[in-house]
């Protein structure tokens, strides 16, 4: 399993991150998890069979920011 984490920033200046969890075993299934620290979530996690990109992973968590309220996108992260 590797593990990476992103680093988000909104234009307010509140950080925080998504991290990402996979499974890269060679004779199992990959999967991807992602969780988000330091904003507000429309979920507690995303779980994805297979892989999907960080844009769309952010999309579907519905990062917000908890300080100003504005979403996230992938151009926050920095």
């Amino acid at each position: 399993m590797t593990a990476s984490r992103f680093p988000l920033k909104c234009a307010c200046g509140q950080t925080g991150v998504v991290k990402m969890s996979e499974n890269d075993q060679p004779y199992s299934d990959p999967w991807e998890k992602y969780e988000v620290e330091g904003f507000t979530s429309a979920k507690s996690q995303l779980f994805v069979n297979g892989s999907v990109s960080l844009g769309e992973a952010i999309t579907r968590l519905e990062i917000t920011c908890s300080n100003c309220g504005a979403s996230l996108r992938q151009e926050n992260v920095i």
